[in-house]
């Protein structure tokens, strides 16, 4: 599967991102029901399931 392939590549472990859409500022593991980045205060927040 491509997504293992990337995985490896990149030397990561399947989980979830979140990062800031307005800012790029990748919130960390216990921020699981985050709703507004610490840096900027947006509410635009990303999720990616990787």
């Amino acid at each position: 599967m491509v997504l293992n392939r990337l995985r490896a590549l990149v030397d990561t472990q399947p989980g979830l991102v979140r990062e800031c859409r307005d800012c790029g500022t990748t919130l960390g593991e216990d921020s699981d029901d985050a709703t507004v980045c610490p840096t900027c205060g947006s509410r635009e927040i990303a999720t990616y399931d990787l």
